[in-house]
């Protein structure tokens, strides 16, 4: 029986499925990160959920990376072609980028969760008041 605590390695055929995820999973924090820039000014109109949704998927995935860093170097001992040799250093930048960007996210999420809509609403007029 397999040990669950160790991934089962990809065959090399599935490098552009391997590289379809990691490039999706980059892009789709791209764009979220874009609009919780957006948000930062009024960061009222999230609320606790969403933000909390957030946090728990990013920190999830952040968990996960050494997963997609491990098959690649598993791949790296194969011999590999000068194209796949070239789609795996491709692929660790974007984990490398992924990895810088899903920090950045979870920073700017702690930062929002501060001043939800319930955050907001929590508070008493004299609170408000203060923050003006």
């Amino acid at each position: 029986m397999p040990d669950p605590k160790q991934p089962q390695w990809q065959p090399i055929s599935q490098m552009p499925l391997v590289s379809e995820i990691i490039c999706g999973m980059l892009g789709e924090a791209q764009n979220l990160y874009k609009n919780l820039l957006l948000a930062r000014p009024k960061p009222h109109l999230l609320d606790d959920a969403t933000v909390a949704r957030v946090i728990d998927v990013y920190t999830t995935q952040k968990d996960d990376l050494w997963l997609y860093e491990g098959q690649l170097k598993h791949w790296q001992k194969s011999k590999l072609t000068d194209r796949q040799a070239q789609d795996i250093q491709r692929m660790q930048s974007h984990l490398l980028q992924l990895g810088e960007l899903i920090d950045k996210i979870l920073t700017l999420a702690g930062e929002l969760k501060e001043r939800t809509i319930e955050r907001v609403l929590a508070k008493s007029d004299e609170e408000l008041d203060r923050k003006s």
